[in-house]
């Protein structure tokens, strides 16, 4: 974890994945499921601003078999992006 930015997570089993703590971090953030029997991210990215406590809710599928979860911060986008 690097905090505030980057949060990797490996559970062994996914069946309860619980919540990351982000108490003072702001911003926006995005989720995602990384599938380590077949080295890929799975699924469609989760975004979320970041308040508190952060549910990592389940495993995209196979919930007995072990996943990681990426959560990382967005770029803020500067005036000109917008």
């Amino acid at each position: 974890a690097r905090y505030g930015q980057v949060y990797a997570i490996y559970y062994p089993v996914a069946r309860r994945t619980g919540r990351l703590t982000m108490w003072r971090v702001e911003g926006q953030f995005e989720q995602r499921w990384f599938n380590p029997r077949i080295g890929a991210f799975v699924g469609s990215p989760t975004r979320f601003a970041a308040q508190g406590m952060h549910e990592i809710g389940p495993a995209p599928s196979d919930p007995e078999r072990d996943w990681a979860v990426l959560v990382r911060r967005q770029p803020t986008r500067s005036r000109a992006d917008r």
